[in-house]
């Protein structure tokens, strides 16, 4: 038994958090956002979570994920949401492990009144991985 393979499913969320993160040198990715944030002092922030129960096969996992981004103003999340969707669908395209297809399109909304108000883009996506083999042992 110690030469088993084992075929790892891994996580969609993390995938786009590290590409992100790789890809996007001025604005922070991170799987929530900090209860200390706010907009006008801390700039625009990027949010990846899961959005949905994650399918596997043999071969293959897939999961939805959504894409959310925090910044002070209704064109700036707008620009770097449109920018964010670029990079991810070029990536994709070169072939980088994983494939990201648009899923739900762009959500924009403002969030709350008053003191602390941002706004809130967001658009889902479909990744997909083959599945990694392993040697458990």
């Amino acid at each position: 038994m110690s030469d088993l393979p084992l075929r790892i499913a891994g996580d969609r969320v993390t995938d786009i958090i590290t590409l992100l993160t790789r890809i996007i040198d001025d604005v922070p990715v991170a799987d929530s956002l900090p209860g200390t944030w706010q907009a006008e002092r801390d700039g625009p922030r990027i949010v990846v979570e899961g959005d949905g129960t994650p399918t596997s096969s043999p071969v293959h996992t897939g999961q939805a994920v959504r894409v959310i981004l925090h910044a002070l103003t209704r064109p700036e999340v707008v620009n770097l949401m449109d920018t964010v969707d670029a990079l991810l669908l070029a990536y994709s395209a070169l072939g980088i492990g994983f494939a990201i297809r648009p899923g739900q399109r762009l959500i924009v909304t403002k969030d709350g009144d008053g003191e602390g108000t941002h706004f809130i883009a967001s658009a889902g996506y479909t990744v997909e991985a083959s599945r990694k083999e392993t040697q458990h042992g």
